[in-house]
């Protein structure tokens, strides 16, 4: 049986299909207290977002040790290519790429090595979220520019009219304060 992770609404064409193709649609919720459980109990998670700013579901799922199907317009999916995970994410308007890929994932038993589910929990721990949301603040406090910014300049992405990942000139509409 598959198991989606999602909002789709039920009176959907797609929530149809999946339905008829045997797949189970778990609507989250925020009482649910038992998310990692969830995930576990899986083999395999798709996140079948087309756009989103960043994606919890993807990385929930690869800390709970369970590969994620996800898409290329999160922005989680940088963080993916980043630490070695570039074959979880694929481009949702190619059916026959998610599938393959889907396919692929549960014939190979494709788990998350534990020194990525480590190194994920790292990365995204309360503690070191918010030391650097306080030093983005603080910085900006202090009038400091943030155009030299490894940080900041990765979170921007990458720059196509510039051919680079730095942008220069930083504005504050870039950093999403008005």
């Amino acid at each position: 049986t598959f198991h989606l992770i999602s909002n789709i609404p039920k009176e959907t064409k797609i929530y149809k299909k999946f339905i008829d193709k045997g797949f189970h649609i778990y609507q989250q919720t925020h009482e649910d207290y038992k998310l990692r459980e969830f995930y576990q109990a899986r083999e395999l998670l798709i996140s079948p977002s087309k756009f989103e700013t960043f994606g919890n579901v993807a990385i929930e799922s690869i800390a709970a040790g369970i590969p994620c199907i996800t898409s290329k317009g999160i922005g989680a999916s940088e963080l993916l290519k980043e630490i070695g995970l570039k074959k979880f994410i694929v481009d949702y308007n190619n059916e026959e790429e998610v599938c393959k890929n889907i396919i692929r994932v549960i014939e190979e038993k494709d788990m998350i090595p534990n020194s990525i589910r480590k190194e994920m929990i790292k990365k995204f721990s309360w503690d070191i979220t918010i030391s650097k949301y306080l030093e983005i603040l603080n910085r900006l406090n202090i009038g400091m520019k943030l155009d030299i910014d490894a940080t900041i300049q990765y979170a921007l992405g990458y720059q196509t009219n510039e051919k680079s990942w730095w942008k220069k000139e930083l504005t504050l509409e870039d950093l999403g304060i008005k």
